[in-house]
Parts: C-alpha cells; sequence; structure tokens
C-alpha cells in the first residue's frame, strides 16, 4: 500500500508526498549507478552551479578545478561518459536521472 499526498499551502503547488513502507518501496527504486570521482565531481558541480556567472565562461569546471583539483580534459572525458549513460543531457545539463545517481 502506498499514500500519495498532493497539499497546497497559501495557494502554492508544494507538490506530491508519497509515504510507503521502506520494504515496499526499495525494489521499485532504480538500481545503483557506479560513477568514478571524476564523473561525480562533474555531476555535483553540474547540479549546484550555472553554467557561466560573473562573465566567468564554464564556471562548474572552474569552482570544480579549485576544490578538487580536476583537470580540463579529465573533466570533458567525464562529462561525455555522463552523456553517453544519459545522466547529462547533449548541451551538459543534468537530467532527472542524473539527479538521481548522487545520493
Amino acid at each position: 500500500m502506498v499514500v500519495v499526498k498532493h497539499s497546497y499551502f497559501r495557494g502554492k503547488d508544494m507538490g506530491i508526498t508519497i509515504y510507503a513502507n521502506s520494504c515496499d518501496i526499495v525494489p521499485l527504486l532504480p538500481p545503483a549507478v557506479d560513477l568514478t570521482n571524476n564523473e561525480r565531481t562533474v555531476l555535483q558541480f553540474t547540479r549546484g552551479l550555472k553554467p557561466s556567472y560573473a562573465g566567468i565562461k564554464n564556471y562548474r569546471f572552474h569552482k570544480a578545478t579549485r576544490k578538487t583539483g580536476i583537470t580540463l580534459d579529465e573533466w570533458e572525458a567525464a562529462k561525455s561518459d555522463l552523456i553517453a549513460k544519459k545522466l547529462l543531457n547533449k548541451r551538459g545539463a543534468i537530467t532527472a536521472d542524473g539527479r538521481n545517481a548522487l545520493e
């Protein structure tokens, strides 16, 4: 049994909440995706940042390289692999599957 609640607050749609027993819902979840460290880095920075900011193109890469030391070649290779896995779309934006692949 699953209970689905659709709620509104002050006229704003707050979305749905699904209540289920964890034993029943776990088999319905998609399998975990194996990601390399570089792929995980690309997904995290793609999910959290805009592609450009304050006149800096490829802002996600610049922030990632400061924090993790990833090189441009590693970034591009991981990005290509994520596009092939359909975790990023062809333009480099994160997909729903890409969001779900991160914890």
